[in-house]
């Protein structure tokens, strides 16, 4: 008799495959192995199959242990992987974007207003204080000094004004950057601490699982197969992602 899901023959009253521990109350051991090509020693059919690919035989994929539980409590327990990958998965990005900022900021000095920026409509106020200093000259028939002292004073009062309000905007600035980056430097520490935790905790839970397969993408693309009818079985379902 022949092992119908590796090839390898049993001998006679074996209850289970000793190669692929395949049972036998499954029909597998009692059925002979259907060799279309052409091969019908069982010790080439397995290693055809060995080399034929991943879809037929992956040591890893062939070796896991899975947990006793029906297809529908499979799916459900990939679509629960596949949510707990995604939130590791979601605190190495948010940690890798939070050391890039800290470096950026780090190497860039905090952008600053200048003067100018602050002075620029002071430039056109005073032509326009100078006529209306010429208009109260006309109206109110006053002193030519008038024409030069209300530009005067408006030039002045820019000049003073441009100055405070640079000092303060740039002084927020910097103070609101330096309390961005100790609370980015705050939530890395955490994360620091939270990730080794949380991927040890999933190892544990998702130890049957190949290290290769534990991202959110490959957990979604299993629950995808087998609920699109691809994939009969986890097993077929992680093959079909090689």
């Amino acid at each position: 008799m022949f092992c119908i899901r590796c090839g390898i023959e049993i001998t006679d009253g074996d209850l289970i495959c000793q190669d692929c521990r395949n049972a036998a109350e499954n029909g597998a051991l009692n059925t002979p192995v259907n060799d279309p090509i052409g091969h019908d020693d069982a010790a080439d059919l397995q290693n055809i199959m060995k080399t034929a690919g991943p879809a037929y035989y992956d040591p890893v994929i062939d070796s896991m242990v899975i947990p006793d539980m029906t297809l529908e409590e499979a799916v459900a327990f990939c679509a629960k992987a596949q949510g707990d990958f995604y939130s590791l998965e979601e605190m190495h990005r948010e940690d890798t974007y939070i050391s890039t900022t800290l470096d950026i900021n780090q190497n860039c000095p905090p952008q600053k207003h200048s003067f100018f920026f602050f002075f620029w409509p002071t430039l056109i106020n005073v032509p326009v204080s100078f006529y209306v200093a010429i208009f109260v000259f006309i109206i109110y028939d006053l002193s030519d000094s008038v024409i030069l002292i209300i530009p005067t004073v408006v030039l002045i009062l820019g000049i003073v004004i441009s100055i405070r309000v640079r000092i303060i905007v740039n002084n927020a600035i910097a103070s609101g950057r330096e309390n961005t980056m100790q609370k980015l430097r705050k939530r890395k520490k955490q994360l620091k601490h939270e990730i080794p935790i949380l991927e040890l905790q999933l190892n544990q839970k998702y130890q049957w699982i190949p290290k290769r397969f534990r991202t959110s993408y490959c957990m979604g693309q299993v629950v995808s197969y087998i609920q699109s009818g691809q994939a009969l079985d986890v097993i077929t379902a992680f093959k079909m992602l090689c």
